[in-house]
């Protein structure tokens, strides 16, 4: 069975007592979903929202600009598993903002991180972490980075553990029409 769950994020500071008013968005493949916003961006909320099972936590996406010579953006995304004896044996990230869902990511031999252990913890968390490959701003994954108009990106995480079990989870990340201008310019 799938567990679905939305995640959000805001890249801007949020106040700390707002509450968020959910919002419907249509993703890849027609369906949809609903995520609590505050001013017209979504973020992350209490309750419901954040994503913790008995398996992962965590959930983690930024885009990083590289290059010296020629400039590219790379995603990076991470979570923390939770469970000892529990791993990850395929991940699986997309951004599922447009009719189409765009391939970020596809790890099917994921390697986890043993976090150092500390006398408050019995199992300390491990972690998986990736990377996209570096895309240049004429990647057709990137086509929303050229409109002028602020941008919710909806990424959807599809992990498959070694108990056989699915975890579908969301994340989004909101792009500033500002913001969007200098990664632009950065880019080119």
């Amino acid at each position: 069975m799938k567990k679905q769950v939305l995640l959000a994020a805001v890249a801007a500071v949020l106040s700390g007592c707002a509450t968020g008013v959910p919002k419907t968005f249509t993703i890849s493949g027609g369906e949809v979903v609903r995520v609590p916003v505050y001013k017209e961006l979504p973020f992350a909320a209490s309750g419901g929202w954040s994503y913790d099972t008995d398996d992962i936590r965590g959930l983690h996406v930024s885009d990083n600009r590289i290059g010296s010579g020629e400039r590219n953006l790379v995603y990076r995304f991470s979570f923390a598993v939770l469970q000892p004896d529990a791993f990850p044996t395929s991940v699986k990230i997309e951004d599922v903002t447009d009719p189409e869902a765009q391939l970020l990511l596809l790890d099917d031999a994921p390697t986890i991180q043993q976090a150092k252990g500390s006398i408050l913890v019995k199992h300390p968390p491990r972690s998986w972490s990736g990377s996209s490959d570096p895309m240049k701003l004429t990647d057709s994954r990137l086509q929303w980075l050229l409109s002028d108009e602020n941008s919710v990106r909806i990424h959807r995480f599809t992990i498959t553990m070694n108990t056989g079990k699915s975890i579908v989870a969301y994340y989004t990340l909101n792009y500033q029409r500002g913001t969007k201008k200098q990664m632009r310019a950065w880019l080119q």
